[in-house]
């Protein structure tokens, strides 16, 4: 996952929002995945979640995630977050 426009929060408010972004971000993850997934933090502004979900479920998940990540809400800061999943299953 990585949160686009994500540099220009760290811009415009300063990297103690962007870092409050992250850790929601983080506990919104943490908070929809079972205990035998793994999410992690694999860059600046993108997270990596490893679980085995049936290709049928995984679009689920994703709108899940993506629908309380655009939720997030900071007190006096206007964010617009682009999010973007990248999703591979195996057979």
């Amino acid at each position: 996952m990585d949160l686009g426009d994500f540099k220009a929060i760290n811009d415009r408010y300063g990297h103690a929002v962007g870092d409050e972004v992250l850790y929601q971000t983080a506990e919104v993850i943490k908070e929809n995945i079972r205990r035998s997934d793994f999410v992690g933090r694999y860059g600046g502004d993108e997270f990596i979640v490893f679980s085995q979900i049936h290709h049928m479920n995984g679009e689920l998940f994703m709108k899940r995630i993506i629908q309380r990540i655009s939720d997030i809400h900071i007190p006096n800061v206007k964010i617009r977050l682009l999010l973007t999943m990248v999703s591979l299953f195996a057979s």
